[in-house]
């Protein structure tokens, strides 16, 4: 049996954590249920996998991975058929919120070890009553996102010096009604009153699951973004499958000359959002695959706390900031690990 080891930076102070565990040696098998086909679930998901499969000897794990395309109907059923089927499974894991409350709605129906990735808000999916306590369920995991006031914090050292409480950064703040999106909309509007030179304009679009549903949210949103185009100088995504849509930033930019202000990952700024705070994938990944690790070595998911992520990196779009007429401060600048400057192939 190989031993996995754990790496956490912590951005602020520096400190290294190293942790390592050794699991038994009879076969394990995990399924792991991914909410839908975007880059943030299907590349953690697989950051996650080599990972757990390095801790493992050949043939000592099986791990089954089923997409639910943005359906919690058909994530519920591929939760149904595998703790029905002929081999159950170790450990059961979801991979974002939709799929993780199919899997919390299952609870009644086995006695399976489960585990969460890519939910942003475990408090108000009924997980647990706090970051940093154990759930009541056989469940654990660790949110991906980061917490509201460094992504309030973050915005605040962009703009220095550009805007203030008399002449505020206006932002749309565009949501859908995606579990994830609406939980931190609501936490980026109850924490905003203590930055007076940020103001959020509530937009709002519906949302539609696969990629038919896809198509018809990029067009209700744009529409929507084109009726606040005269009152807002940036937007916001919060969370959902459009928050990680290329395509749908391009268009803003381009068509509307709207550009995004933030995003909690690094592809999204260098896909043209000015400023961005985030965890890596691999870390994300390194982190929930020691905590399967345990679980499969033994440990029950509720004696294991459900903790906030703690390496995060900063990355800034110089070129986006530039078009627009954005002078990302000096002490964002420093802080920076990457920054997209100067003409992109």
């Amino acid at each position: 049996m190989k031993i996995i080891r754990s790496l956490s930076v912590i951005l602020i102070s520096g400190l290294l954590l190293n942790t390592s565990f050794v699991a038994s040696a009879q076969k394990k098998n995990v399924t792991i249920i991914e909410t839908m086909n975007i880059p943030i679930v299907t590349e953690i998901s697989q950051a996650y996998q080599q990972q757990l499969i390095k801790a493992f000897e050949p043939n000592e794990i099986n791990v089954r991975v089923i997409n639910a395309y943005g359906s919690y109907d058909k994530a519920t059923n591929i939760i149904a058929e595998a703790i029905n089927g002929p081999t159950t499974p170790d450990l059961l894991v979801s991979v974002a919120t939709l799929a993780t409350r199919a899997l919390l709605d299952s609870r009644q129906l086995h006695s399976i070890p489960m585990q969460f990735m890519v939910v942003a808000d475990p408090v108000n999916e009924g997980i647990v009553d706090k970051i940093g306590n154990k759930s009541e369920y056989q469940i654990t995991g660790q949110p991906h996102v980061i917490p509201t006031k460094a992504k309030l914090d973050l915005i605040r050292q962009t703009i220095k010096g550009q805007y203030s409480a008399s002449r505020p950064l206006k932002i749309a703040l565009l949501s859908s009604d995606y579990p994830s999106s609406t939980s931190i909309k609501s936490e980026l509007l109850s924490h905003v009153s203590a930055y007076p030179e940020i103001q959020f304009i509530e937009v709002n679009f519906s949302y539609y699951p696969g990629e038919t549903g896809r198509i018809k949210m990029r067009e209700q949103a744009y529409k929507a973004m084109v009726g606040v185009r005269g009152a807002i100088d940036v937007y916001l995504m919060p969370s959902g499958p459009l928050a990680y849509d290329p395509e749908f930033v391009t268009r803003l930019d381009t068509e509307l000359s709207i550009p995004k202000l933030f995003s909690t990952e690094l592809s999204g700024v260098e896909d043209g959002a000015i400023v961005g705070i985030f965890s890596k994938y691999s870390d994300i990944g390194l982190a929930s695959a020691n905590i399967s690790f345990r679980i499969l070595s033994g440990v029950n998911p509720r004696e294991m706390a459900i903790t906030a992520p703690t390496n995060f990196s900063i990355a800034v779009n110089l070129n986006t900031a530039i078009k627009h007429g954005f002078i990302v401060s000096s002490d964002v600048l420093a802080l920076a690990s990457t920054v997209f400057s100067g003409k992109q192939p």
